[in-house]
């Protein structure tokens, strides 16, 4: 999953819980070429993506969580970098990813708790890459690079 992951902790295991893809055109025709791209619903001119349709493998439950990357907006011109946080930056990151912002301190105090946790056993990297399609392969061998290094270790 690449948006979101319910992430059980006791059993290292997430479930990609988004229920749509987007993907800007160019990229969706690409990756995709089956699959109709649907009406564009971001300000980035992403499409919608069945994430039902026929050619698209979707995993059918939980999967082990190897990594969690943090992506720096990608430039143009940028080079594939993958740096693995540090445990503060790592905890910051998580609790980032909640993406509900908790109200009260206790609340804010037990997401800190809860991510420093996660943070203890699941590595996090921070990714920059150019948004150029044709390095996808880059991308993704670094990314895999990473996490390899982090298990073998």
């Amino acid at each position: 999953a690449d948006d979101g992951v319910l992430v059980d902790s006791e059993a290292r295991t997430g479930v990609g819980s988004i229920t749509t893809l987007r993907l800007h055109g160019d990229h969706a025709a690409e990756l995709l070429p089956l699959v109709e791209a649907g009406e564009v619903v971001t300000p980035t001119g992403k499409q919608r993506i069945d994430p039902d349709a026929s050619g698209v493998d979707r995993a059918s439950g939980p999967r082990p969580v190897l990594a969690l990357f943090a992506v720096d907006r990608p430039g143009e011109d940028d080079d594939v970098d993958v740096t693995r946080c540090g445990a503060a930056e790592s905890a910051d990151v998580i609790v980032r990813s909640f993406f509900s912002p908790p109200g009260s301190v206790a609340e804010s105090l037990a997401y800190l708790e809860l991510a420093s946790s996660i943070a203890s056993w699941l590595p996090v990297f921070r990714l920059t890459y150019p948004r150029d399609r044709a390095r996808l392969d880059e991308v993704l061998d670094a990314a895999r690079s990473a996490v390899g290094d982090v298990v073998r270790a």
